[in-house]
């Protein structure tokens, strides 16, 4: 066994006094992680460290908030994220993020629909907002529990798959 060490530049590496307001569910699709960098630091200002939010990669992005009777694991793993981020960091703000011509939700929609729908990034994302927006704690449907527990503001993004020189997306509100 051989003990290696890594010199660090700053002062420490742990600040026990972080707080993140924000946390950002995106997909963990390799084709596109420096597109959720640039949209989540320009797009939507959240600066140029790492530490103003808590990253929430989640194989299928917060499209998979659409569907928690089939992402069940990825639900309870954002919920429990969530429940922890809030109590100790002040997350308040949650931006879910999916994006177009998602592998996992093209081969879920493929499975359930059994055709390809092109529209289907869009629907889902549009079916987050109003689960938000239909929050009760009455309700049956997890996600819309969760919302309705949670003191939180809900910023729903469709981004579209890069092409040129330009990151579009779309803010569903």
């Amino acid at each position: 066994m051989e003990s290696r060490t890594i010199p660090i530049e700053s002062d420490s590496l742990v600040d026990l006094n972080v707080r993140s307001d924000v946390a950002v569910i995106f997909c963990q699709d390799p084709r596109i992680r420096s597109c959720h960098k640039l949209l989540i630091r320009q797009g939507l200002g959240l600066g140029e460290k790492d530490e103003e939010y808590v990253q929430l990669p989640v194989l299928g992005g917060g499209a998979v908030l659409a569907h928690p009777q089939y992402f069940a694991s990825e639900f309870d793993l954002i919920r429990t994220s969530l429940e922890v981020m809030r109590e100790h960091f002040g997350v308040s703000r949650l931006v879910s993020i999916g994006h177009e011509r998602c592998l996992r939700m093209s081969n879920f929609h493929l499975q359930i629909d059994r055709e390809p729908n092109p529209d289907s990034a869009l629907a889902d994302m549009l079916t987050v907002r109003r689960m938000f927006e239909e929050r009760s704690a009455l309700s049956q449907c997890p996600v819309r529990k969760m919302f309705a527990e949670f003191e939180i503001r809900l910023d729903v993004i469709l981004m579209k798959f890069p092409t040129g020189n330009e990151l579009k997306y779309l803010v569903i509100d």
